[in-house]
């Protein structure tokens, strides 16, 4: 019997069809060195198309970079990614990986490119090929919003300091830090946001950029350089705004290791539902949220999870309130000033446990070897649908521990490849008692298909809360 708790948050969708392949735009030539296998100009001596088949491109070697290829190699077109449009007679520089003695493939988000296009390149591998090509990394420093509109006094900074905010916003005058193990590099940005480290050692590094004010948007990178090579790495820079707070209990205590919601209220630049920002408090009950994008925002518990063993406690917006119609807003001003925002929080919920079996149609049991599952959707959350399911080990009875009081949907299924099937979705309120639940799989990907639609068609986008609270202090 295996037990499952309800442990939910917002699940970010499938990919859709049409972008299994979507590149990164390119970098210098040392950035990719490191990652193929093999780098050679070859001529097209010859094409083979198959209708439900991959195009078979044959080349002739010339002049061989880095890997093993020799006399004639096949490269298989999958038409995706970027890559050269080849033709028969057109010579290439090609990045590619794999066997030489297999199939390798001619596209997949590296420089291949035509030879008459490949100046810059050839450069570059002609110091490589003969092992003079010292190790580099570059990294871009940017603003991701204006940082003329963060500070009145910005244009007197740009004088001290030389900044200059083009269309990209490059962030001049900052300092990067790069670290690997002891190995501590510190560079200061040019006018163009760019600052190059130079006889480097292969490996990991951490790169971090500190300016007044500031921070790394998704926090430090960590680039790998790889052996004679280079490495490009972005740092987008937000105003270090932040959000404060403690979480106490009814009787005043601080409540410590609880995650802490922080959800846009309202789309804006940068500010999205789907990108919400969540934290935990500390031993003493505190929270803090750097780096906060613009915007007005609703804190809270549990906003963006059902409640949980784990985190018992129902949905709570600031100041206090059950509902998100009596929430506050919070806006996050365009200043660099900090506010503080305490949340009381009730009385943790009481955990009841349910017993989920699954029975076919005509009520027999589910065969060990149909990959039974049990999926708990939270209806505020209908992308919940989407989550992993929690499967059920040999078809053995689940135990859910719900919070009692809370509503949840229950949804059981088998993942077998040649039919799926799935039981009707169950809303279920665990009460004062514990409960068994049965699910009959009776419903096939259609009918399923069909209640995902209606349930993501019914949610409806909440507007926000009339009520503002701006983070902007008087100075």
């Amino acid at each position: 019997m295996k037990t499952v708790c309800a442990v939910l948050g917002l699940i970010a969708l499938a990919a859709l069809p049409g972008l299994a392949c979507e590149c990164a735009p390119l970098k210098a030539p040392c950035a990719y060195v490191g990652y193929s296998d093999q780098i050679f100009i070859g001529k097209v001596i010859g094409i083979e198309s198959q209708p439900t088949q991959f195009d078979q491109v044959r080349m002739e070697v010339e002049r061989v970079y880095k890997g093993t290829a020799t006399g004639v190699v096949v490269l298989y077109d999958t038409r995706m990614c970027d890559g050269p449009l080849v033709k028969v007679g057109g010579r290439y520089l090609m990045y590619t990986s794999g066997d030489p003695k297999q199939s390798m493939p001619l596209r997949g988000c590296t420089r291949s490119r035509a030879v008459e296009e490949a100046d810059e390149d050839i450069a570059f591998l002609e110091l490589y090929a003969a092992g003079v090509v010292v190790n580099s990394m570059q990294v871009q420093v940017r603003y991701v919003d204006d940082p003329k509109g963060d500070r009145e006094d910005r244009e007197e900074e740009e004088e001290e300091e030389g900044d200059e905010a083009g269309p990209d916003y490059p962030a001049a005058g900052v300092t990067v830090e790069i670290a690997r193990g002891e190995d501590r590099r510190r560079g200061r940005t040019d006018r163009s946001g760019r600052v190059v480290f130079t006889g480097l050692e292969a490996g990991n590094y951490k790169v971090n950029a500190e300016k007044r004010g500031y921070l790394p948007e998704q926090g430090p990178a960590v680039v790998e350089l790889k052996p004679l090579g280079c490495a490009e790495a972005e740092l987008p820079l937000v105003a270090d705004l932040r959000v404060q707070g403690t979480l106490r209990s009814p009787a005043g205590l601080t409540l410590e290791g609880v995650p802490v919601d922080l959800e846009p209220a309202a789309e804006g630049p940068g500010v999205s539902w789907l990108r919400p920002y969540t934290t935990r408090t500390d031993r003493d009950g505190r929270f803090e949220f750097a780096g906060v994008r613009p915007g007005y925002y609703h804190l809270g518990v549990n906003l963006q999870s059902l409640p949980s063993e784990a985190v018992p406690y129902p949905a709570t917006w600031f100041p206090g309130v059950a509902s998100k119609a009596g929430a506050e807003t919070i806006e996050v001003g365009p200043t660099r000033k900090r506010k503080r925002f305490d949340l009381p929080m009730g009385e943790p919920l009481v955990v009841r446990e349910f017993e989920v079996r699954l029975e076919l149609a005509d009520g027999s049991a589910v065969p060990e070897h149909w990959r039974p599952f049990v999926q708990i959707v939270d209806p505020r959350q209908p992308a919940t649908a989407f989550a992993s399911p929690s499967p059920l080990d040999g078809g053995a009875p689940a135990r859910l521990r719900l919070c009692e009081g809370v509503r949840y949907i229950i949804v059981g299924g088998l993942l077998r490849a040649e039919k799926p099937l799935y039981s009707a979705p169950v809303e279920v309120i665990p009460a004062q008692s514990d409960g068994l639940l049965r699910l009959v799989l009776d419903r096939g990907s259609k009918a399923h298909e069909e209640w995902l639609r209606e349930l993501m068609r019914e949610h409806r986008l909440r507007r926000p809360a009339e009520n503002r609270i701006s983070l902007q202090e008087p100075r």
